[in-house]
């Protein structure tokens, strides 16, 4: 046999035997990690049926020189919400104002010279971004100047 093909099987005998130790050297080894926790944490739920506002009303059917529109509303039945929203919009102008309790008010600035807005109410719960609308709501026509509400009138 020739020198030439002798050196070749040595090479590949050589590469054979690296490859092995490789594997042996890198084979995955057990752990024993472990991790734990002293924290702990309280939590409390309660279910809330979320109930729409039964009766929403103005503080009177009408009124001349007022710096705001007196509104108020029924509480709804079950757990009170955390605020109500009194949300208005309409071509006398649209907006919301947040109230604890009933009565609230919307403001004369935030109205415009002459037009009409619907009021309803929203009760909220929370973080709660969704609750149910008033069952009723009312219509307010208004005259105002410079923040002060001339005259307006609720139906």
């Amino acid at each position: 046999m020739s020198k030439a093909p002798r050196w070749i099987a040595t090479v590949i005998v050589a590469g054979l035997a690296a490859a092995a130790v490789f594997v042996v050297v890198t084979a995955p080894q057990p752990t024993s990690a472990t991790w734990t926790s002293s924290t702990s944490e309280d939590l409390s739920a309660t279910a809330v049926k979320p109930t729409a506002v039964p009766t929403v009303a103005c503080g009177a059917a009408s009124g001349l020189l007022a710096t705001s529109i007196p509104i108020t509303w029924t509480a709804p039945a079950g757990t009170a919400p955390s605020r109500y929203r009194l949300h208005w919009s309409g071509s006398a102008g649209s907006g919301d104002a947040y109230f604890t309790t009933s009565p609230g008010s919307i403001t004369g600035g935030v109205l415009s010279v002459l037009g009409t807005t619907t009021v309803t109410v929203y009760p909220e719960y929370g973080s709660w971004t969704v609750s149910p609308v008033s069952l009723q709501s009312r219509t307010i026509t208004t005259i105002g100047v410079l923040g002060v509400v001339v005259s307006w009138t609720c139906a």
